[in-house]
């Protein structure tokens, strides 16, 4: 989990989706992301009901997706809300690590 000084709030997530600044998206992942005047980037990861029916298993994707957002460096101080549009999306980690650090860096 992300601190509380890390996550982005909904209305905060509402506005990054009708105006990014930055928009990718590859397959299973999409990212939309906007300038903050923060010393720090933010983050938040979305999965829908559609996507994946079971909570806990939302929420191990989640996890699973934070985890590795948490081991890159060297972010840049945006705020983040990445959607995962595939239940399978996890299966593959080193696939998941480039795409990140080519959203992210």
């Amino acid at each position: 989990m992300f601190s509380k000084k890390q996550r982005i709030d909904r209305e905060k997530i509402g506005k990054i989706m009708k105006n990014p600044d930055f928009s990718f998206k590859s397959g299973n992942l999409a990212l939309k992301a906007s300038k903050n005047n923060l010393p720090f980037p933010r983050f938040s990861v979305v999965i829908s009901k559609k996507t994946e029916k079971n909570a806990v298993k939302r929420h191990f994707l989640k996890r699973k997706l934070i985890s590795l957002i948490k081991s890159v460096e060297n972010i840049n101080n945006l705020d983040f809300v990445f959607f995962i549009n595939n239940r399978n999306f996890y299966k593959n980690k080193e696939e998941i690590d480039n795409l990140i650090s080519k959203c992210i860096i």
